[in-house]
């Protein structure tokens, strides 16, 4: 009678990850399968020091090794969740800015894991910043416990339905989940599509933004949610919240953004009637400086060129450096925009005169 054929030096029994699920949730799942604490799966397992999984997709070797341990292919488990990158993260095989994740939140949705029944799971698309709601269900996402209202971590996380605090532990699934409206689930599922490269989603897309890279399309959109705001003299910060406002804007680029320029011109002018066109020139000037070289900022300072090349003439906003013909002789001009806008003193002490205090509207910071 022939003998049975040794095991396998790979472990047999393991996980199976879902479709999209985040490496991390799937390491906790492995270890709550073959009864290791947290502790044990990263220092005896993966020998790593650290106390939490926040760098486990972060690190090509880390995510390497548990997929060697775990018998899974590393590349599907990476591909899924996100990386570090050249200049931030990447997201679904692309580059992306460094504000569209914060590496060591623990977003969920309470209704999902519900539904998920004895097994839950996290989404790995439910760690991008800029996605209010899970384009699937329309549910929001929260990174802090409803019960505590501690953010939830990857540290000392045993199950991923409960808060991480050792004194509060509390069972995320009996939250009420709330839900989005239809408009922002419908943006949220385009952006999501966006950032996976679907066909679909770039259809939806003006050209110009449509053939820019991810990274270039992701700080586009931050940078016109910024823009907006600015009308009422309030600032937003450049980020996810203004990153998922300026993508409704996007979509009906140009004409959206010829349509904000025009308004903080009028903003302006209706402060100031003789240089209120004139700030408002330079600042849009000086924000274009903000985007990202390529085919999406040649586009804008084309746009800002034909929009505002009256005003800046008329003015007389020439930049640094240029020379102007005046009754036959030649003088330089010269402004310093970035002191003007921060309302400080200028450099050229006739242009100080004549122009202190158009900058002092109040500035209102959102939250």
């Amino acid at each position: 009678m022939s003998r049975p054929p040794s095991p396998s030096p790979r472990l047999v029994r393991t996980v199976i990850p879902r479709h999209g699920e985040d490496i991390r949730s799937v390491a906790i799942r492995y270890a709550k399968l073959k009864r290791l604490t947290l502790d044990d799966l990263l220092i005896a397992g993966l020998r790593v020091k650290e106390g939490h999984l926040t760098s486990l997709p972060l690190k090509a070797a880390l995510a390497e090794t548990f997929a060697e341990l775990a018998g899974l292919d590393a590349a599907s488990l990476r591909k899924a969740s996100f990386g570090q990158g050249m200049d931030g993260f990447e997201v679904f095989g692309s580059s992306a800015d460094i504000d569209m994740l914060v590496p060591h939140w623990r977003r969920v949705a309470p209704g999902s894991l519900r539904s998920d029944g004895n097994e839950p799971w996290i989404r790995a698309h439910w760690q991008i910043a800029c996605l209010p709601c899970d384009p699937d269900t329309g549910e929001t996402l929260t990174h802090l416990c409803p019960a505590c209202g501690a953010e939830l971590t990857w540290i000392r996380v045993e199950d991923l339905y409960r808060c991480s605090r050792h004194r509060c532990r509390a069972d995320l699934r009996q939250a009420e989940p709330r839900y989005a409206s239809t408009r922002d689930r419908e943006m949220s599922a385009l952006m999501l599509g966006l950032l996976r490269r679907e066909p679909s989603a770039l259809e939806r897309m003006p050209p110009v933004i449509a053939r820019a890279t991810q990274a270039e399309q992701v700080q586009f959109f931050s940078w016109l949610g910024a823009l907006r705001p600015l009308v009422n003299g309030v600032i937003v910060p450049v980020g996810p919240f203004a990153t998922f406002r300026g993508l409704g804007a996007a979509l009906t680029y140009p004409a959206s953004l010829d349509c904000m320029v025009r308004d903080l011109m009028a903003a302006h002018e209706e402060r100031d009637p003789r240089f209120g066109r004139l700030v408002g020139a330079m600042e849009m000037r000086f924000r274009t400086r903000d985007l990202m070289g390529g085919r999406i900022k040649i586009s804008v300072k084309e746009r800002l060129d034909k929009l505002l090349f009256r005003d800046e003439v008329k003015g007389l906003a020439l930049p640094p450096g240029k020379a102007m013909e005046r009754r036959g002789q030649k003088r330089l001009v010269r402004f310093d925009h970035r002191a003007f806008l921060l309302s400080s003193q200028p450099t050229n002490a006739g242009w100080g005169r004549a122009l202190s205090g158009l900058a002092e509207r109040p500035i209102l910071l959102a939250s």
